[in-house]
């Protein structure tokens, strides 16, 4: 499974009155590796191959700190890698296996990655796991959280 943080940068097009107008910058990468584990009580074992946080050479203009958990104090504590750096590790991590994430083009398309259609599942396109009342519209991972694990995300 891949998640990436993101943060808003000011990019050319960015205008101070409309943070939507701000880009897309990555501020972490994570990528954790499942597989059947008969000793975990899941029947599932979990580890993380991955967790780093990245370089962010544009100004921040939006921290996006009810998601990412980090802020302008928080983000200078941490041991960071150059984004080229965490590219070819995500780029090693990836070749050959099943790439299962949420809105993946998203993450995907900020590191400039392509990975083969038939190895990846995203959630946000998977149609069975689409609430009745939103069959034929993209649901928010924390939508699908929600309603299939009746959990919250992004609550601190």
């Amino acid at each position: 499974a891949l998640d990436f943080e993101m943060v808003g940068v000011a990019g050319p097009a960015y205008s101070p009155d409309d943070l939507l107008t701000a880009e897309h910058a990555l501020c972490r990468v994570s990528v954790v590796e499942c597989s059947p584990d008969p000793s975990e009580p899941s029947g599932v074992g979990c580890a993380v191959l991955l967790d780093v946080w990245v370089d962010i050479d544009e100004d921040v203009v939006d921290w996006r700190t009810p998601i990412t958990g980090v802020d302008a104090a928080s983000f200078a504590q941490r041991v960071r890698c150059p984004r080229r750096s965490a590219r070819e590790a995500v780029r090693r991590l990836l070749q050959g296996r099943i790439l299962v994430g949420h809105a993946l083009w998203n993450d995907l398309e900020v590191l400039k990655l392509d990975h083969p259609k038939e190895l990846t599942r995203d959630t946000a396109e998977y149609l069975p796991l689409r609430p009745p009342w939103r069959r034929m519209l993209m649901p928010s991972l924390s939508l699908l959280v929600s309603y299939w694990l009746d959990e919250t995300m992004h609550t601190g």
